[in-house]
């Protein structure tokens, strides 16, 4: 029986065995030996077994219990454990009085521990007591090493099954301090059938599992009772019976020891494995965030504006000020001085800052100057700068911005940012510059320069190919792009957009990082990849050597991340069962060029043996041309929409449109939706074409970068919904439905009409001959449309809450009765015609009310009339008849204008798009034109349904039910809407595919490749997707195909962070083909000794600021009555009479010059390529040829064998010749004979001492190569220089014409100067030639011959030329001279010794030859070299200070002297000039 409360004795620790210092000084402190301690609750079945005797009862847990008790000694293997002795050990002598009994479970269990651990240590102290104190049987049996023992269970205490509330109890008591795992033990089996004895059917589970088990999986992580687990004895009622002599408690209780000692072996290892360091996420706050520094930045930008870099320098600058703690007073602080500083300007004048700040102003812009050279041009940008691109016009005065997102950017980690990637230590340079040059003298035909271009494309093939599993050849990257450290971030983080695969290696020759970004070659036009993230991540996997993973439970990690990496960080509060073991399974397609992607991403895990995620996703896209689209199921929720009828002409009191209601939701299917490069979007769904009417039509919606949406309905009107962040302007008093403070949410336009949607509720309608009309809401449509709006908590300009506040007093307006005026009745239509009559419409009928007060003005010259009224409304028209203006209160603009065709309707206003409208009189079809201010134009056609086939609307015949809308973007793209629900992509007039919203399907390449709204892929013959269970590895089928993949983007980023792109002829060709062909693009042409620089000016308006055309204004002059106190016209007018003038200066000032630099390297073959293979075979094995050399040098000398040994081994070679030796020597000749490897010189022998001096020549002998600053100064000096001569050339045109009577002598025909460039803007447009160089050719008046003047690109100096003359005739006396026009360049420009080349743009150029001296500044002597080409320089003339430059052909430099033009006289030595 069990003991009483007051006999409850607690186990005893005894002492610690003492180890003699002999052996401790010879082992050192021993370890301690494993221990575990198991707490164990039963369950299994009574099974029903046949044996030879019949079928008999086996209760396996009933064996267990009987064998422990039967041992009945508390220090046994299994202990039972009452109820009543663990509230016996809830007493005030062991500190537990009134605690629950699992205290004193923990109490018993915690001394268990101790004093068992401790008498299984001192067992192991006294073994090695006694093996050292007899060491000679120690010695003896020391080779047999000792077995790993197994791992094993040391006691089990077995406790009554507890309930759900008392795990609970338990888990909370902290009982995995003292046992090592805590499980439910359950015996499963089968039973033998009761209905037939032969059939065994399996048990079903019991309760007291299956309730242990439901409370593992819903208790919280990080809790006992979720780290426990059901061990389950399988096949139970199988050790019934057994072929040896072991009784059947024995074998139970083996079976029982043997699973619970591997599941406490695992629970030891899963301890282990949490003792990484750990992280805690912040909890959630659901109180009032101080965020007035986040609204106030991104305010302070320009919607157009705004992108992820911008979002994330004012999210962390707000965050940043947030943990500092003093948020509250540094926002008040700021508010303080905003307002200091509002005073302070407006007294600037009479404090005395108004001129200073002006002069900032006005050096603000002069530093943004156009580009010298170049007509409208703006500031100078890098093409690969999008950022600066983007954010340069912005609305902010100072430029921070753009500082800010270039910050944001420059943090941006990518693959050799800061040497990510690249080694800590590399050798310097001078080391890299002699490594090179000892492979040169093996090529000795071939340019260092060519030599370094193959080498590296052999690395990059390497590269690829070992990654692709499949041979690549990169010859044709020839040309490269420079791209500076700043913008390294900026150009990868838009080339991963593309989700490439990234592969990267490290070059010691030149210390940079050779980066590939490459899609997966797809072996039968399919492939599968597979990644497991933090818990299931194999542990030899390195890119997870140091990981933040989610924290799992005991259960979940040994089934599905036992084998995860101990260096983790383990997040808390984030558990791994809802939100780890993530996997991402990608399906990769390739169809006519474009790829498709499926990734399939799951997370979380089941409860089971095998993996089910709780939570999984799937996207599917396309990506070609730098676009990307795919369809989506459709599942938003309904969204108000605009009526679908509305009235065309002036409406009367019974025709005004109702109330818009709701969208209907139309069939189901998919939504197709496109990415664009500038950041826009387009959608395109199906929607009913009518109420009621089972045909679909399509509504395509198109959403710029600003936020601004466009959507275009199946009637063919067209929806604008503004950007929300649109702050509203705050009126005194009681604010009302219509006021300024009610913004607009949206406006359909439908032909000549504009209805308009306010955030009260209240409905405008303007119309384009001056009738509007209006409803406000009742008191109860303004309560429910306030309950229906979201509500925040978040502090500052929060749209939903200033929506809110306002409506709220809009309410109380109502309640005090402020709403009786007659324009402001609730529930009725208020009507207003352009001659002030006034109705009212309301249950009674149609009421005219008082007329609201109007002026005309009528222009006794021009008879065009003004009309103006007391509400703000004015309106223009010509005495015609046939252009009229409306201008309405809220700044928007109706222009009717009759022409030829018909009536074209133009609306506006300011911040958003211009639509135009054209009807025709007569036959024709309806069409309207939407402009963007990114320059995307849509056009909407309306049509109809009729006889089973689509016609356009001929005039108001018919009403739109299937209208078609065309989106042409700037870059190229096109979406076509043919109205019934079927969309098609388009980039550059080619076809992308097909897109079928009813059906939900995205058809590509002919319908080979099926892309479904549900996310799958058909593609033909791929067959089943297969299980990606193993991790970073390609699963493909193979069926004998493969389609190669897009060519992979090739980056050298170097150890300075600089970098370059290796381009292929082809990109080379087509980006200056564009350029060429582009009427705002310039194209100039520099050479260097290693390659040939393409530079690309581009004139053009930043991203998001191009501005739509605006509508034409039938405003003459004589009613321009702005600067008349006594004119009618209202301010509305006024302003829109000058955004067109407005606009018209910010599109000049708002453009940019962006440039563009490739360079151009010599083109390499491929039996290049092969000769490189075998030059290095030579230098490796003459490199290992010296290394041996120098190593047996350094060997002390052999030391000779005695003749006797001599002879022997002769004796030996002559026993073995025979018929064996004769075939060795013939394989040995065969292989001789066989033909050496192409390589660039045949059988090169080199000693040491020669290749040093080869390798010390071509050091001497290599220049450093210009740099990008260097080349953009050459280019740019080039430009000025052209642009100068230009204007020379006409001020010599009078001199020109004075000596056109004497014909020259052997004069050449004059050719077309604009040959001498690659591409020349058309001078229609720019008025200028802008050609490289220009040749005057002229008769000396003391010379024989003409004389021939070059304007050449600037340099800071000249050199000495001498030699022949243009026509073969020497710098003599008579003989003919040039003169070189040079002028000096900006300080820090430079110009490289060789350019303008006559390969470039297929002119006629002279060709420059200086002399091999070095370059020469102002006022320096030139060398007397020789031309390598004309022969020996004719003098050693040289320059002044101050002096035109000339190439003399003899005498000393003139100090201080100037040549002019018209008259040059020779110097004293020579008769060249």
């Amino acid at each position: 029986m069990p003991p009483k409360k007051q006999d409850a004795v607690l186990p005893e620790v005894e002492d610690e065995v003492v180890l003699p210092e002999e052996l401790l000084q010879e082992i050192g402190t021993p370890p301690e030996p494993d221990f575990s301690l198991v707490l164990g609750h039963l369950a299994g079945h009574s099974f029903k077994v046949a044996s030879e005797t019949g079928v008999q009862d086996f209760e396996p847990c009933n064996l267990v219990l009987t064998q422990a008790k039967q041992l009945g000694d508390a220090s046994g293997p299994v202990v039972l454990l009452e109820r009543e002795e663990l509230h016996a050990y809830c007493t005030e002598a062991n500190g537990l009085q009134d605690q629950p009994l699992w205290a004193g479970l923990k109490l018993r269990l915690a001394k268990e521990r101790a004093a068992r651990r401790r008498a299984k240590s001192n067992e192991a102290r006294r073994q090695l007591i006694a093996k050292f104190e007899n060491r000679d049987r120690e010695n003896r049996d020391e080779g047999a090493p000792e077995a790993e023992a197994p791992p094993e269970v040391d006691v089990l205490f077995l406790l009554e099954a507890p309930d759900a509330e008392e795990l609970n109890a338990m888990s909370d008591a902290g009982l995995y301090e003292v046992v090592d795992l805590w499980c439910n033990i359950y015996f499963a089996g089968k039973t033998v059938d009761e209905t037939d004895p032969s059939v065994q059917v399996d048990c079903p589970t019991p309760e007291q599992a299956q309730l242990f088990y439901e409370a593992i999986q819903s208790a919280p992580a990080n809790s006992d009772l979720a780290n426990c687990s059901v061990v389950t004895v399988p096949e139970s009622h199988a050790l019934a019976v057994a072929e040896d002599e072991s009784s059947p408690s024995e074998r139970v209780m083996a079976a029982m020891q043997e699973v619970l000692a591997r599941e406490a072996s695992s629970r030891v290892q899963f301890q282990a494995w949490l003792q990484a360091e750990r992280v805690k996420l912040p909890d959630e706050d659901t109180g009032i965030f101080e965020d007035r520094l986040y609204h106030s930045m991104m305010s302070a930008v320009n919607p157009a504006y705004h992108d992820v870099p911008l979002f994330l320098h004012c999210l962390t600058e707000q965050v940043e000020r947030t943990l500092s703690g003093e948020a509250q007073q540094k926002e008040d602080a700021a508010a303080l001085r905003s307002l200091e500083e509002h005073l302070a300007s407006a007294f600037e004048d009479v404090v005395g800052e108004g001129p200073l700040a002006r002069s900032e102003v006005r050096q603000a812009e002069a530093e943004e100057q156009g580009v010298p050279g170049l007509p409208d041009s703006g500031p100078l940008l890098q093409h690969l700068d999008q950022a600066a691109c983007r954010h340069r016009r912005g609305p902010s005065a100072d430029g921070r911005p753009l500082a800010a997102v270039h910050e944001v950017l420059g943090k941006i980690s990518v693959p050799g940012s800061g040497r990510s990637g690249l080694p800590d230590f590399a050798f310097s340079e001078l080391e890299r510059k002699a490594l090179r040059h000892r492979f040169y003298p093996f090529a000795p035909g071939v340019a260092p320069e060519e030599l370094e271009q193959m080498l590296l494309l052999q690395s990059f093939e390497e590269l690829v190919s070992h990654a692709q599993q499949r041979p690549w050849s990169f010859a044709d990257r020839s040309w490269r792009e420079s791209i500076p450290k700043s913008l390294l971030g900026q150009v990868l983080q838009a080339a991963l957009q593309r989700e490439p695969f990234v592969d990267c290696a490290y070059s010691s020759r030149h210390d940079c990082l050779l980066l590939a970004l490459h899609h997966r070659s797809v072996p039968g036009q399919v492939l599968w990849h597979a990644w497991h993230g933090d818990n299931l991540t194999a542990p030899q996997d390195p890119k997870w050597k140091s990981a933040l993973v989610t924290s799992p439970t005991f259960n979940d990690w040994k089934v599905h991340g036992g084998g995860a990496p101990a260096n983790v960080q383990l997040i808390e509060n984030m558990d791994a069962r809802e939100m780890g073991y993530n996997t991402m399974v990608e399906k990769l397609a390739v169809a006519d060029g474009s790829l498709i992607l499926v990734t399939s991403m799951e997370s979380g895990v089941l409860p089971g043996e095998t993996r089910c995620p709780r939570s999984s996703r799937r996207l599917a896209r396309v990506l070609k041309d730098r676009l990307t689209f795919g369809i989506v199921e459709r599942r938003e929720p309904r969204e108000p929409k605009e009526s679908q009828e509305v009235p065309d002409e002036a409406p009367e009191p019974s025709e005004v449109a109702p109330e818009p209601e709701s969208v209907p939701e139309g069939p189901p299917g998919g939504v197709f939706w496109l990415a664009l490069p500038s950041g826009a979007r387009v959608t395109a769904r199906n929607m009913p074409a009518k109420p009621d009417d089972s045909s679909t039509g399509s509504l395509l919606s198109y959403t710029t970068t600003d936020g601004q949406v466009i959507q275009m309905l199946s009637n063919g009107s067209i929806r604008l919904i503004p950007d929300s962040t649109s702050k509203p302007e705050n009126e005194a008093g009681a604010p009302l439905p219509g006021c300024a403070e009610d913004g607009e949410v949206s406006r359909t336009i439908t032909g000549q009409a504009v209805i308009r949607t306010l955030v009260s509720g209240r409905i405008e309608v303007l119309h384009a001959d001056g009738t509007s009309a209006c409803r406000s809401p009742t008191a109860e449509e303004l309560q429910t449309r306030l309950e229906e709006s979201p509500c925040r908590s978040q502090q500052g300009c929060c749209d939903d809450a200033a929506k809110r506040e306002l409506l709220t007093k809009m309410l109380q307006a109502y309640k005090d009765a402020a709403a009786d005026e007659p324009r402001f009745c609730p529930g009725q239509w208020v009507i207003i015609r352009s001659d002030g009559h006034v109705f009212r419409r309301d249950e009674d009928g149609e009421h005219e009310v008082d007329s609201v007060a109007t002026a005309l003005q009528v222009d006794l010259f021009t008879q065009h009339r003004a009309l103006t009224n007391s509400r703000g409304f004015a309106s223009f028209e010509d005495p015609e008849g046939v252009q009229k203006v409306c201008v309405y209160p809220d700044g928007t603009r109706i222009t009717s204008t009759v022409k030829e065709f018909g009536t074209e309707t133009e609306i506006f206003k300011e911040g958003m798009a211009l639509v135009r409208c054209e009807i025709p009189a007569g036959e024709g079809s309806v069409q309207l034109q939407v402009e963007c201010a990114d320059g995307t134009c849509i056009e909407v056609q309306p049509q109809a349904l009729v006889d089973g086939s689509l016609k356009p609307l001929a005039g108001d015949t018919l009403e739109s039910t299937h209208a078609a809308v065309t989106l042409s973007c700037r870059e190229g793209s096109m979406v076509k809407a043919l109205g019934d629900g079927t969309v098609q992509i388009f980039h550059q007039a080619a076809s992308l595919g097909t897109a079928h919203c009813a059906e939900g399907r995205l058809v590509l390449r002919g319908g080979d490749f099926v892309l479904h709204a549900d996310q799958s892929l058909e593609v033909p013959g791929a067959g089943a997707s297969p299980r990606c269970s193993e991790a970073n590895r390609a699963y493909a089928p193979d069926d004998g195909r493969e389609v190669p993949p897009p060519a992979p983007r090739l980056f050298v980023v170097h150890g300075d962070g600089e970098a370059e792109e290796l381009l292929s002829s082809a990109q080379a060709g087509e980006i200056l083909r564009a350029a060429q062909e582009d009427p705002m693009a310039l194209v100039l042409g520099t050479e260097s000794p290693r390659f040939k620089c393409h530079t690309i000016f581009h004139t053009r308006l930043p991203d998001a600021l191009s501005v739509p055309q605006m509508g034409s204004l039938a405003l003459p002059d004589s009613l321009d009555g702005g600067s008349s106190i006594c004119s009618v016209i209202s301010e509305a007018s006024q302003h829109a009479m000058l955004q067109a003038a407005q606009q018209a200066r910010s599109t000049q000032a708002g453009t940019i010059t962006e440039f563009r630099q490739l360079l151009e390297y010599p083109a390499l073959s491929e039996e290049d390529q092969v000769k490189l293979q075998g030059t290095l075979k030579q230098y490796r094995a003459w490199e290992i040829e010296q290394l041996t050399k120098m190593r047996n040098a350094a060997k002390p000398p052999e030391v000779k064998k005695a003749k006797k040994e001599k002879g022997k081994e002769k004796g030996k070679e002559k026993g073995k010749k025979g018929k064996r030796g004769k075939n060795e020597l013939e394989e040995e000749e065969a292989q001789q004979e066989l033909p050496p490897e192409p390589a660039f010189v045949q059988g090169l022998r080199l000693d040491a001492f020669e290749h040093h001096v080869k390798a010390l020549q071509s050091r001497l002998a290599e220049q450093q190569p210009p740099g990008s600053q260097e080349l953009l100064s050459q280019a740019l000096a080039m430009l000025a220089v052209s642009t100068e001569t230009q204007a020379e050339g006409e001020e010599d045109g009078h001199q020109a014409e004075a000596l056109a009577e004497e014909p020259p002598v052997n004069e050449e025909v004059p050719q077309d100067p604009s040959m001498d460039q690659e591409n020349v803007a058309p001078k229609a447009k720019t008025g200028q030639d802008l050609a490289g160089l220009r040749w005057h050719e002229r008769r000396l008046p003391g010379g024989g011959g003409p004389h021939r003047e070059e304007g050449e690109d600037q340099r800071a100096g000249a050199q000495a030329l001498g030699g022949e003359g243009p026509r073969g005739q020497p710098h003599a006396g008579g003989g003919h001279a040039r003169s070189v026009s040079l002028r000096p360049l900006a300080p820090g420009l430079s110009v490289p010794n060789a350019f303008l080349r006559p390969e470039f743009g297929g002119g006629r150029h002279q060709v420059q030859c200086e002399a091999a001296g070095e370059r020469t500044g102002p006022g320096a002597l030139a060398t007397r070299a020789p031309c390598p080409r004309h022969g020996n320089a004719a003098g050693g003339g040289g320059l002044g200070h101050g002096a035109s430059p000339h190439r003399a052909a003899g005498g000393d430099p003139d100090q201080g002297s100037r040549h002019p033009r018209a008259h040059h006289r020779p110097h004293h030595g020579g008769g060249g000039v």
